[in-house]
C-alpha cells in the first residue's frame, strides 16, 4: 500500500538496492533499531593461534554473542588448541555465565579431547554440576554410567539433582538401586527427580 513502511521499503531497494533497506524510516525510531541484529564477533575463534580471540569472544557480556561465538567453534570443528581454550576459560572465569557456557560447549564438541577436558573439570566441585548437564548432552560421555551413577552420593543437592536428571533423560537403569534411596532425600527437589524417574 503507497504510504506504507512496506512500500517505503520497496522504494528505497528499487533506487538505492538492497543495503537501503536496513535504514530506518521516519516513525520507526527505537523499534526498527531493535529489530537490527547484533553484530557478530570480529575474527574466528576457530584460527589458528586465535585463543586470545576466543577467550575475549567467548567472555563478553552478551549473551547473544557468546552463543554466535559456540555456534561459530562447533560449526567449525575444533582443533585441540581450540578445545583448550574453551577449558581455561571454563576455569579461568568468575562468571557462572561465560563458565557454564564453555562447559555446555564442551559437552556439544564431541570429541574425545573433549569429553576428557570435561572428566577432568568434573573434579572441580564449584562446576561439577554444569559439567553432569553437559556430559549428559555427549553422545559419547553418556556411555560411561558410572561417571553419573557415582555422583549420586555427592555432598551437594544440585549435583545429585543433575545426576538423575541425567540417568533418568538417558534411561540408563543400572543404578535404579541408588536412585531409589534418593527418593527421600533430605532435598525437595532430588527426591521429586528421583520419584520421577522411578515411575
Amino acid at each position: 500500500r503507497a504510504g506504507s513502511p512496506a512500500a517505503a521499503a520497496w522504494a528505497r531497494t528499487a533506487t538505492h538496492g538492497p543495503a537501503a533497506v536496513a535504514a530506518p524510516t521516519s516513525g520507526t525510531g527505537a523499534a526498527a533499531k531493535a529489530r537490527l541484529p547484533t553484530p557478530r564477533p570480529t575474527g574466528s575463534p576457530c584460527a589458528e593461534g586465535s585463543n586470545a580471540s576466543l577467550n575475549a569472544s567467548t567472555s563478553a557480556s552478551s549473551a547473544t554473542q557468546r552463543l554466535q561465538v559456540q555456534r561459530e567453534i562447533l560449526r567449525c570443528k575444533p582443533t585441540k588448541n581450540i578445545i583448550n581454550g574453551v577449558t581455561k576459560l571454563a576455569l579461568s572465569s568468575r562468571d557462572a555465565a561465560i563458565g557454564s557456557a564453555a562447559i555446555f560447549t564442551l559437552g556439544q564438541i564431541e570429541n574425545s579431547s573433549a569429553t576428557k577436558e570435561l572428566l577432568q573439570l568434573l573434579k572441580r566441585n564449584d562446576l561439577r554440576e554444569f559439567v553432569l548437564r553437559s556430559l549428559a548432552d555427549s553422545n559419547e560421555a553418556a556411555k560411561n554410567v558410572s561417571t553419573f551413577a557415582a555422583n549420586l552420593r555427592d555432598a551437594n543437592p544440585r549435583v545429585r539433582l543433575q545426576a538423575v536428571i541425567a540417568l533418568n533423560r538417558l534411561g540408563r537403569t543400572e543404578a535404579t538401586d541408588e536412585i531409589f534411596k534418593l527418593a527421600t532425600d533430605s532435598d525437595a527437589a532430588v527426591s521429586h527427580a528421583a520419584f520421577r524417574a522411578l515411575v
